[in-house]
């Protein structure tokens, strides 16, 4: 349908969907209700049934299962591109949106009668439960990846829990045998570089085996990281850095397995912001009639 816009501002149009966009979960979903235009009428009953089915759940006990979101078109562009590491928080994002349609599509059908036209559209969408079982395989329920994404880093986090234990106990032997001694200051340890040292006097520096990582502004402290601590601090630094590239390596293949879905995480976006947009109008008609009730 086309109608100009002297005409449109003359109706108040643009008044009117600026009182909706505010409901809208998305911004984006915002930005397409400032856009919107009169519809041919046979697209309008379809979009007037959808709004009407979804604000009778406002007003009883089944509130449909649409909550706020983030979307994943950024992340629609990004897995194409060929070996590319999504970050965390973007495997966690299309998670939870594909567990949004999930929920869903279970939720519709148990009421047909109530949504049909809401049920019709959701029927066309692919539920792909496997989207979200990879992302549990290598992510667990706080974002983090999981010791048992894959056998290498369940080793090398071991041996780093080792070598964090292990530093631990030599450097509080040592702090314990040289704090028998009138080497050390009185505030004994302190922090360098995240890493526990020795605070000794340095008028004694040449007798504490270790590395030196420092002295105090005076001069008076050195700093040093007992010698008995020194190889295990670098077989952790070592574990560490093999530790982030074998991080690096999973959810590189991670991303390339999710990439083969990305056709249907295309569909769920753009469900998830059409459903947006329904919600908006039907949250700005319980409004009005509200009002009307005053």
């Amino acid at each position: 349908m086309n109608i100009n816009r002297a005409d449109l501002n003359e109706l108040e149009f643009p008044e009117l969907l600026s009182e909706i966009a505010p409901f809208a979960f998305s911004p984006k979903t915002a930005d397409k209700i400032m856009e919107l235009r009169p519809m041919p009428i046979d697209e309008a009953e379809i979009s007037l049934k959808k709004t009407s089915e979804f604000l009778s759940s406002f007003e009883s006990s089944t509130a449909v299962p649409f909550n706020e979101y983030e979307d994943i078109e950024e992340e629609l562009k990004l897995m194409l591109i060929e070996n590319f590491r999504l970050e965390n928080k973007s495997f966690m994002r299309i998670k939870t949106m594909t567990e949004q349609i999930g929920k869903l599509q279970r939720f519709f059908p148990q009421l047909s009668e109530i949504f049909p036209t809401l049920l019709e559209e959701i029927k066309h969408l692919v539920f792909r439960k496997e989207i979200v079982d990879k992302i549990d395989k290598v992510f667990n329920r706080f974002g983090e990846v999981k010791t048992e994404a894959s056998p290498i880093l369940k080793v090398l986090r071991t041996e780093i829990q080792h070598a964090r234990k292990a530093i631990t106990e030599n450097f509080n032997r040592a702090l314990f045998n040289y704090g028998q001694s009138d080497f050390l200051d009185d505030i004994k340890e302190s922090i360098i570089e995240d890493q526990r040292v020795l605070a000794v006097k340095s008028g004694f520096k040449k007798r504490v085996a270790g590395r030196v990582l420092g002295l105090s502004k005076t001069g008076s402290i050195t700093y040093i990281q007992p010698e008995s601590v020194v190889k295990h601090y670098f077989k952790l630094k070592e574990n560490q850095e093999e530790e982030k590239k074998e991080i690096d390596k999973i959810l590189r293949k991670l991303t390339a397995e999710l990439a083969e879905f990305q056709p249907q995480l295309s569909d769920y976006q753009t469900y998830i912001f059409d459903l947006d947009l329904i919600r908006a109008k039907a949250k700005f008609a319980e409004l009005v009639n509200e009002k009307k009730k005053k």
